[in-house]
């Protein structure tokens, strides 16, 4: 696990059992969905019924988020960097934390706005986001890599609008150290994924960004006739997966199975939480990696 994730994830270990943080609870929540839906390309993603699995499996239902849709960026990140560099943007210029794009786009604001410059460390999808999401401000964003990433991966972040995505010769957490002393030394705003002490609003407000996905699933859950509590929602725990099924589980007051990505045998309760450790690479990344990027 990367060593900045341990921060989030130890804050989410630490709520109550069976509910969600407060920071992604509806009210925390609602001015991301707010934003979204004020956006000229928003659409809700397709939640597809897999019937098949589901009778395979022996359950009433399996569904299915398909994020190819979003933004066209083929991932849901996008999500997340456009509401945290709007919010970013905002903050800087001492606008409402209510700002629309619309707004952030008008010819009054777009000097101020155009001299920000955002700066993010990505293994893939994060990075697009944030690139197309500064394209839509007329921002700049420089986007690193660590060690190993394909350049077809960079040339995807390129294409969405970074000025600058470059493969660093650093694993993930230096790549990340390198990205905040760029961003201390120029004056850029940091835009990371992860959080470590003194570093966690940004991050918040990408994550309060990804719940948009977890909204619109449980709305189609209800329109597909899902009216009950589900036996339980259960989400891919290493990254947001485990974020989404939590809240999802929160509107439908539905156990929540959500076993931590170290161990698939030993429950959550029993298995205390890995302890950072700081190596080099051995090798090189291979070409793919979770994110399913290019």
């Amino acid at each position: 696990m990367k060593e900045y994730q341990l921060h989030g994830l130890r804050a989410l270990a630490q709520s109550p059992k069976g509910t969600v943080p407060a920071f992604l609870q509806a009210p925390a929540t609602q001015g991301a969905w707010r934003f979204h839906h004020a956006l000229e390309d928003y659409g809700p993603t397709p939640l597809v019924r897999l019937n098949g699995l589901a009778e395979e499996l022996g359950l009433g239902g399996v569904f299915v988020k398909d994020e190819s849709h979003r933004f066209g960026l083929n991932a849901f990140k996008g999500l997340g960097g456009i509401y945290a560099l709007s919010r970013a943007v905002a903050r800087e210029l001492g606008l409402p934390a209510e700002v629309t794009l619309e707004e952030l786009q008008a010819p009054s604001v777009q000097k101020e706005v155009r001299n920000m410059v955002f700066v993010t460390t990505t293994d893939g999808n994060h990075g697009r986001g944030v690139a197309w999401a500064a394209r839509k401000l007329g921002c700049e964003a420089h986007v690193y890599l660590p060690a190993g990433s394909a350049p077809a991966r960079a040339q995807a972040i390129l294409d969405a609008g970074a000025v600058e995505a470059r493969v660093l010769p650093l694993g993930y957490d230096d790549a990340v150290r390198y990205a905040a002393q760029q961003a201390q030394e120029k004056g850029w705003t940091l835009i990371q994924d992860t959080s470590w002490p003194g570093y966690e609003e940004i991050p918040t407000w990408i994550v309060q960004g990804y719940t948009t996905l977890a909204r619109e699933a449980a709305d189609q859950l209800a329109e597909a006739g899902l009216t009950g509590p589900p036996t339980s929602f259960a989400g891919r725990c290493q990254g947001h997966g485990r974020r989404r099924a939590g809240i999802l589980a929160d509107r439908y007051g539905a156990r929540r199975r959500s076993l931590p990505w170290w161990s698939r045998r030993t429950s959550q309760a029993s298995m205390p939480l890995p302890k950072p450790v700081t190596v080099s690479p051995i090798r090189p990344r291979a070409r793919g990696d979770h994110h399913g990027g290019p």
